[in-house]
């Protein structure tokens, strides 16, 4: 799997690509890189591009990580850009899962990144 981060300054939003299979180590190890950037803050705005993640990934493998939330505080965002035919598994393995802060399973990128900025109140948002 290849994972790429960038930090979109004039967003204020990390985005994290992802393409190929998915696997725990490499969101712990994603994850662990994120928290190390000078610009990462617990209440982080994230974006995880998963459109070019395999379709037969399990959402479970995400949220199975660790490390993935205990970076995080109660205000962080996370949305998750997902390819339609994976959207509600996305959507329904996200809503299990106990987090800190938001999470938002999207099919659209533009509008994921609409809703990191929003300024909804806390909650599990899901499709």
């Amino acid at each position: 799997m290849a994972w790429h981060l960038t930090y979109e300054g004039s967003l204020a939003v990390f985005v994290v690509s992802v393409t190929g299979p998915l696997s725990g180590a490499d969101v712990i190890a994603a994850t662990v890189r994120m928290a190390g950037h000078p610009e990462f803050q617990p209440g982080a705005l994230v974006l995880y591009d998963f459109l070019k993640l395999d379709a037969a990934a399990d959402p479970a493998t995400v949220t199975s990580a660790g490390a993935f939330d205990r970076v995080f505080a109660p205000t962080a965002r996370r949305a998750f850009v997902v390819d339609r035919t994976v959207l509600r598994r996305f959507a329904a393995g996200i809503g299990t899962f106990p987090t800190a802060g938001e999470m938002k399973v999207f099919a659209d990128r533009a509008a994921a990144l609409d809703w990191l900025h929003a300024g909804a109140p806390p909650g599990k948002h899901l499709i």
